[in-house]
């Protein structure tokens, strides 16, 4: 007869070789391989024909995010520029941003005659992300203008970020703007050369005013 206390030992040494046996057929995680993973695309957007314009019209809008390989692609909105976090630790976020304002021509409404065009206008700068927790993102953008008009703007923004499912997430929050001058008065602003030249082109409505 084998003794009790014998039996369960060999019981478990038998247990315990199984285990390490089942064990040793599992590969062990394999690391990150290295490099970057980038993602760009685009979508299309309905903003006003021009600056200042009730109109509407379709525009592509470039989205671009680069990351490490299994790290989880980064948060962007709408309203947000086209940048790349060149430092990222899942913190704070810093990198450069772009963005475009849409050029204004004549021929896209007849209150525009005697004003003249504005070319597209390219904003260029930096932007900070900073994650106060997992689910809220504040973001600074200061951005310079050059082209169809010059200056500055900033952007300030705060959104709570809650993940729906894998593909869906709601975002929202408030949001306020800094424009110098420099950047707005080409599309809001009219000189007196304008001002003449738009009363000559609508030499009928001048008569009739007076």
């Amino acid at each position: 007869m084998v003794p009790a206390s014998f039996a369960r030992d060999a019981a478990g040494g038998a247990l315990a070789s199984s285990v390490k046996a089942a064990d040793s057929t599992v590969p062990p995680p394999q690391p990150a391989p290295p490099g970057w993973l980038i993602t760009a695309g685009a979508d299309a957007r309905a903003v006003p024909r021009y600056m200042g314009s009730n109109a509407s019209a379709i525009v592509p809008v470039p989205y671009f995010d680069v990351r490490r390989p299994g790290s989880q692609e980064g948060f962007h909105t709408p309203r947000d520029g086209t940048g790349i976090a060149l430092f990222d630790n899942g913190v704070l976020a810093i990198g450069p941003v772009g963005s475009l304002i849409w050029q204004r021509r004549e021929s896209y409404s007849s209150s525009l005659k005697g004003l003249g065009n504005v070319n597209f206008t390219g904003l260029i700068g930096g932007f900070a992300d900073y994650w106060a927790m997992p689910w809220l993102r504040s973001r600074v953008e200061v951005l310079g203008g050059f082209g169809g008009a010059t200056g500055v703007m900033t952007k300030l923004s705060i959104d709570a970020v809650i993940p729906l499912s894998k593909a869906l997430t709601w975002s929202g929050g408030p949001r306020a703007r800094y424009v110098t001058s420099g950047l707005e008065s080409p599309y809001f602003s009219i000189t007196q050369e304008q001002s003449i030249a738009s009363r000559a082109a609508w030499p009928d409505q001048v008569a009739r005013r007076r």
